[in-house]
């Protein structure tokens, strides 16, 4: 693995950024890049991904949907709009064409054209966002896997923009991929790397380079678990995607796969699958909303579909830090780890032992997920808008802005045990050594599908520093419906579909509060359970459980 601890996440990683991007939009660099067009694109590439008509109809109509976001621009090319930047990269990357080569015909063919013409005019050199590593490697795929449909019949003038256009660009991502952000971003880079070298020579000496830059992100990002290192659910399904687009376009090229690339796609693959709830969607942990982003506008279905596996869905992701906990339609979804390492800590949540639950195909905890808006996103990544324990409103690891982690991380440890249908597992952090704390938390599911925890607040050391609130909290999917029972002791939840559990917890004062829930791109108003207190010289001990009832 890589010792260049220069990532998206790190000071030094932005520096060198910085610098390169200043020497990208000078005028000298682009002279280097030249004009020429080739004559055409030898190498055929595969479009991984099925394109959809509708979708092609929503985009003539001049909506343009993308990373959860919608925005028109009726009888205009759209790149002036000013969407977040999720959705900007997505417009940007050009993945959607595949819907006007499912549409076919001759009006899509033209339309597909005038927007790649009408961005050439305005995007012909360096930009930072538009010309970014991932956002140029999505782009130059799609273009290479559509150039048959697009440039047939297509008049001289525009056949030599697009050619010219898709050399420069090229040239550009191999020489700027050791500048693009490690992590996801990188393996995109690549992507654009592969589709490039086959379109243009049918391989080469430019694919060799790209295979060993895949090579060196393989075993740098995929964990032997399967898991991805940033242990953010909706970056994996990104590079699984990714990864499979390199797949197709290498076999479409007629190059075999590296046999590194096939395990990895297989070890992520299986892996993916333990993130979804019963709903079929993702769980809301580091940066992760229920569909994933920067994933090419794909659904979680179509990227499973091109990577089937038949083994089981494992109980525990040991390396990525994950445990999951089922029972009698009962699911529990656990973050046992602490923040990566941090070249790829950029989408790190402070959420150590946060969990989340569902209930058949119906959620019922939630974290808060991730919001396009960037304070809304600082929000969501801090501690308090998690299921988890937090002490003197402090967030359990130290988070920086716009991304990454400061120097107080934290290191978390876990066990686990089965018997009899039922799971116990425990974990401990030491995210609050500055207090002198070490937070424990215990959960048992029971075979009934019953859930059982208990928090802990324990002293290390002699300097007790007692008087410091602390919170326990467990926020709710808003289609959950909630009554205080038993005097104030309890809360009776009922689902959307009628399904009922009683919480009761001791040690502790329970109170109902409001939340948000940002899973599904928007902000929607919920609630949370908080169980609070004070931390007093001798610790705390918080139990808690959910009870099923009878409908």
């Amino acid at each position: 693995m890589s010792s260049d601890p220069s990532g998206p996440g790190t000071t030094k990683g932005r520096l060198k950024r910085a610098v390169a991007n200043s020497l990208f939009g000078t005028r000298v660099y682009d002279l280097t890049l030249g004009k020429g067009a080739p004559s055409s694109l030898v190498g055929h590439v595969r479009d991984a991904w099925p394109g959809a008509a509708d979708k092609a109809n929503v985009l003539f109509q001049g909506r343009y949907e993308f990373a959860g976001e919608s925005l028109s621009a009726l009888n205009e090319p759209p790149w002036a709009l000013e969407g977040s930047e999720y959705w900007r990269a997505e417009l940007h990357g050009f993945s959607w064409l595949r819907h006007f080569s499912a549409a076919g015909g001759e009006a899509a063919r033209l339309g597909g054209r005038e927007l790649i013409r009408t961005w050439i005019e305005g995007n012909e050199n360096w930009h930072e966002l538009t010309w970014r590593g991932d956002v140029m490697g999505q782009r130059l795929t799609a273009w290479a896997a559509h150039a048959g449909f697009l440039l047939e019949g297509a008049e001289p003038t525009f056949r030599k923009k697009f050619l010219a256009a898709f050399a420069r660009q090229s040239k550009h991502l191999g020489r700027a991929i050791k500048a693009c952000p490690e992590g996801r971003a990188r393996i995109g880079a690549i992507l654009g790397m592969v589709t490039s070298s086959i379109a243009l020579t049918g391989g080469g000496t430019a694919l060799e380079r790209a295979i060993q830059h895949l090579r060196r992100e393989l075993t740098a990002q995929i964990l032997p678990d399967g898991g991805h290192v940033s242990r953010s659910p909706s970056q994996h399904y990104a590079i699984l995607a990714d990864l499979i687009s390199i797949r197709e376009a290498l076999a479409s090229g007629g190059h075999a796969p590296p046999g590194e690339l096939t395990g990895s796609i297989n070890r992520l693959a299986l892996a993916a699958r333990f993130f979804r709830h019963g709903d079929g969607s993702l769980a809301l942990f580091n940066s992760s909303n229920e569909i994933p982003t920067n994933a090419q506008g794909l659904d979680i279905d179509t990227i499973l579909a091109a990577a089937p596996t038949k083994e089981k869905i494992p109980a525990s992701l040991n390396q990525t830090g994950y445990e999951r906990l089922t029972a009698a339609g009962t699911l529990v979804l656990v973050d046992m780890g602490g923040p990566p390492q941090p070249r790829f800590c950029d989408q790190a949540h402070a959420a150590p032992l946060a969990f989340e639950m569902s209930i058949g195909r119906e959620r019922l905890i939630v974290n808060c997920g991730a919001h396009r808006n960037p304070q809304w996103r600082m929000a969501g990544r801090s501690t308090a808008a998690h299921s988890t324990l937090t002490l003197a409103d402090t967030n359990a690891i130290e988070l920086e802005e716009p991304g990454g982690v400061g120097k107080r991380r934290c290191v978390v440890t876990s066990s686990r045990m089965e018997d009899d249908g039922s799971i116990w597992i425990e974990g401990a952090h030491d995210g609050y050594a500055p207090f002198g704390i070490v937070c424990g938390r215990r959960y048992f599911l029971s075979a009934a599908g019953g859930l059982k925890g208990e928090d802990t607040l324990s002293w290390q050391g002699s300097k007790k520093q007692a008087g410091h609130p602390f919170a326990v909290r467990f926020h709710l999917h808003p289609d959950i419906q909630t009554s205080i029972v038993r005097d104030g002791e309890a809360v009776l939840l009922r689902t959307g579909k009628g399904k009922g559990l009683t919480f009761h917890a001791g040690g502790a004062a329970l109170s109902l509060e409001e939340s948000v829930y940002m899973g599904q791109g928007d902000i929607k108003r919920s609630e949370q359970i908080v169980l609070s207190g004070t931390l007093g010289t001798d610790g705390a001990v918080i139990k808690w459980a959910f009870v099923p009832v009878d409908s």
